[in-house]
């Protein structure tokens, strides 16, 4: 588990859940995706103003 300090943060980023091998479930919201899964993908590149940072 990491902990980023809030003045690291520079804007939003999208988490891409690690699916693993497992399937995901039908029914799994994104307010679920958290508990769900242990370990994320961060894209950085979602907007084009991303890629100025």
């Amino acid at each position: 588990l990491s902990i980023i300090p809030l003045t690291s943060i520079l804007h939003a980023v999208h988490l891409i859940p690690v699916y693993g091998t497992a399937s995901i479930p039908h029914g799994l919201s994104n307010s679920q995706t958290l508990d769900m899964y242990r370990a994320f993908y961060v894209d950085k590149f979602a907007d084009h103003h991303a890629f100025e940072i």
